[in-house]
């Protein structure tokens, strides 16, 4: 949408993948239209310290960054796995997951410390560079 739509102020990717994956193992990825171009508004990049894959999800990221210089921003959530960004916390902190499946879903960090990092880091980004002008 922050491509597409001039009224969007910024936005936020929460560890998506920027590009189409390639169509055959060893293939070129194509990226999206945002990536090709950049962006010329606030965009943070958020992500995990331990998505398993992370050297892809960095392949489209790298190439935003380098076309939006300023603009872009990127932050990871230490010790956490790519489900963190999801209600996957929430059955574990409920007692309904066990501690190994936590671990390999959403990492080793506890949810009542990666929820409120992630909706805090949000919420200073959108601050930051949304206020009112």
């Amino acid at each position: 949408m922050l491509y597409e739509n001039q009224q969007i102020r910024g936005g936020i990717n929460l560890e998506s993948y920027l590009d189409y994956p390639p169509n055959a193992p060893g293939g070129t990825a194509e990226p999206f239209p945002v990536t090709a171009a950049g962006v010329s508004r606030p965009m943070l990049l958020l992500g995990s310290a331990r998505f398993d894959r992370r050297q892809e999800l960095d392949r489209s990221w790298s190439v935003l960054a380098a076309l939006s210089g300023r603009w872009v921003h990127s932050a990871r959530i230490a010790d956490a796995n790519h489900w963190i960004f999801t209600d996957y916390p929430q059955p574990q902190t409920a007692g309904l997951m066990a501690a190994a499946g936590r671990d390999a879903l959403i990492g080793t960090v506890d949810p009542t410390v990666s929820v409120p990092k992630v909706r805090r880091t949000v919420r200073r980004f959108f601050v930051r560079h949304l206020a009112a002008r």
